[in-house]
């Protein structure tokens, strides 16, 4: 009796051992856990150094200038990042575009359409070589695509940018094949940067500067929403060529080659009849006599090619 007594005893006892331990756990030591585990998934953005952020303010707003000491504080940003999308917020880019300032360096989440690709900015310093950006519509996607405007769209500069693939019919050279695809990116805003289109006219265009950037459905739509322009483009080629052949050739454009044939054999008979015909009249034609000054001399000659009139005469 006495051991089993003691054996309910130490069993009791480890029983109150093992509920303080689970409370102990489940009070400041979960909250710890927890706040060590929010650190490294927060950790994907790296923050900006006071250098960056001294580098950043002197960004210059509404200007054309893309190689700014601005830049070079995102990229390096960028460069030591993990392209994490912890800790970014959504955009307002009416706000942003009202007061950049504000947004400045600010990490953002930015969804879209994929529209195509910049041509590769010349930067002045070494060891960019593959930063590269792309056009992002980030507004307006109930507009037709002629109908976009600049404040439908974002540029993104990339540090590790993906690997992206000429279509196979390429109607712009900075389009890609994987242009309308949806895409997302974590950015940190640059500025509002003041680009001019082929008229000359200047537009504004918000400007962000990320590591890589995420292609959601690129096989599923490639380079078809030009497919259509393709086609109709192919159809007006060759309806103006024929109209050229048309009004170069006239009515002979038209036929088929045993058309052709029927008549270049008709025209060919027409020409060697013609020719039979002349050579006739050739040789039924009398020949042209040249008469002497003398009328004597010139009736001695006519006498020897026409001398049956004469003879009548006498």
């Amino acid at each position: 009796m006495k051991s089993v007594g003691f054996s309910m005893h130490e069993n009791a006892s480890s029983a109150r051992t093992a509920g303080i331990v689970r409370r102990r756990y489940n009070g400041p030591m979960r909250k710890t856990l927890y706040i060590l585990m929010a650190a490294a998934v927060l950790m994907g953005a790296a923050p900006l150094t006071d250098s960056q952020k001294t580098r950043l303010d002197t960004a210059a707003d509404g200007s054309a200038t893309v190689d700014e000491a601005a830049l070079y504080a995102l990229l390096e940003n960028a460069a030591t990042s993990d392209g994490s999308e912890a800790g970014a917020t959504i955009p307002d880019y009416a706000q942003m575009m009202d007061s950049p300032a504000e947004w400045r360096g600010k990490l953002c989440l930015i969804e879209g359409v994929l529209l195509a690709e910049e041509p590769r900015a010349e930067l002045s310093r070494e060891g960019w070589d593959k930063v590269r950006s792309l056009i992002v519509q980030v507004r307006g996607f109930d507009k037709k695509p002629g109908d976009l405007t600049a404040e439908d769209m974002a540029i993104v500069y990339l540090t590790d940018p993906p690997d992206l693939h000429a279509p196979v019919l390429q109607l712009n050279r900075n389009m890609l094949a994987e242009t309308g695809s949806k895409v997302r990116v974590a950015a940190r805003f640059y500025k509002v940067l003041n680009e001019k289109n082929i008229k000359g006219e200047g537009r504004l265009y918000l400007t962000f500067v990320g590591k890589k950037l995420a292609v959601m459905n690129a096989a599923e739509r490639s380079y078809s929403p030009y497919l259509i322009a393709v086609v109709i483009g192919a159809m007006a080629m060759f309806l103006g060529w024929m109209l050229v052949r048309l009004f170069r050739r006239g009515r002979d454009a038209l036929l088929t080659p045993p058309q052709r044939w029927e008549e270049y054999r008709q025209k060919k008979e027409e020409a060697r009849k013609a020719a039979a015909s002349a050579s006739a009249d050739e040789a039924d034609a009398e020949p042209e006599i040249e008469l002497p000054e003398n009328p004597a001399d010139a009736l001695d000659v006519l006498a020897q090619h026409h001398p049956k009139p004469f003879e009548d005469v006498e």
